[in-house]
């Protein structure tokens, strides 16, 4: 871990930020903004593995990988330093004490943190944010605790936008991200199946480890060699066809080129808009052609909706 050396004033942000969700987006606005004000540094403290995968055994689906995170922090916020604290056995059993002593104090050399207000950290996970203060007040660090983000699901929280998502309430999710939930990964080539039926697409084996929402089909827009397009994406195991040997797949048609068309496309990041309906087994192609055709109708109609770069989150002036 490593901060600049050429700032004396060093604030920092600790957290998972799975998502990256509205309240960690209050919290790391708020992060930047006392930073610049004393022109200091701003960092994220993260921890590597998910704390809950050592703790609990079980770690939780994600939202977001750890690369989306990271894009997000930097292309949002401008914050360049984001550390990684390795949540070993070690770090697990660290008494609150030791961790604001030895790792924000005498490692980093923070002048401040910036919490959730549901943090807690040290052994058991017996410290909470009134201990932090006091712990950090000893230290001469100064301390700023975010309370809970209301929305009219609840707090905000990745739980509870894992649960959205789970369930397929698309427009929830991203109400509460501020921006549209993605999946991000290399290309994969196929079968060529969608080519044959005249609707080619662009497939993507969705990340292991992240939480996914129900198979069927969405409205999207896509990001392809820096060229936004909006199309009709299906996730799942295509039942009409033979399925494939390693889970879910993301086909992903874009709107506007020809049937044709060859994209060279290395990397695709698909942002999802909206579900259209569950994926189902069809009697042959001709049937599935038709019900592709509906489906690019109500795509287009949706998406017609939403502003064109309504699916980014907004940036930090």
């Amino acid at each position: 871990m490593s901060l600049d050396e050429k700032k004396p004033y060093k604030a920092a942000a600790i957290g998972n930020f799975d998502g990256l969700h509205l309240a960690h987006q209050r919290l790391l606005r708020e992060l930047c903004r006392h930073a610049r004000e004393r022109g200091g540094e701003a960092a994220v403290l993260s921890f590597k593995p998910h704390p809950l995968a050592l703790l609990s055994g079980s770690p939780p689906l994600l939202i977001s990988g750890e690369e989306d995170k990271e894009r997000l922090i930097r292309g949002c916020f401008g914050i360049e330093s984001i550390l990684y604290l390795p949540f070993d056995e070690k770090l697990a059993q660290m008494t609150p004490q030791d961790f604001v002593r030895n790792i924000l104090k005498q490692e980093l050399r923070l002048g401040h943190v910036f919490v959730g207000f549901n943090f807690t950290f040290g052994r058991f996970g017996q410290g909470d944010t009134a201990l932090l203060q006091e712990l950090c007040a000893q230290e001469g660090i100064g301390t700023t605790v975010i309370p809970a983000c209301a929305s009219r699901h609840g707090v905000i929280s990745s739980s509870l936008i894992r649960g959205f998502l789970e369930q397929g309430r698309i427009e929830t999710v991203s109400e509460l991200l501020g921006y549209w939930y993605h999946l991000r990964g290399m290309v994969e080539s196929g079968r060529q199946m969608g080519r044959q039926l005249g609707f080619p697409t662009a497939n993507l084996r969705p990340p292991a480890q992240r939480q996914l929402p129900p198979n069927g089909v969405y409205a999207v827009r896509a990001e392809v060699n820096g060229a936004i397009y909006e199309g009709v994406a299906n996730l799942g195991l295509r039942p009409t066809f033979e399925a494939p040997k390693k889970g879910p797949l993301l086909e992903t048609h874009l709107f506007g080129l020809p049937p044709d068309s060859r994209l060279t496309v290395t990397e695709i990041t698909v942002y999802f808009a909206a579900f259209l309906r569950e994926e189902r087994r069809f009697s042959g192609p001709d049937e599935l052609k038709k019900q592709v055709a509906e489906d690019i109708c109500a795509a287009k109609k949706i998406l017609s909706a939403n502003v064109q770069k309504s699916h980014l989150p907004g940036r930090e002036k």
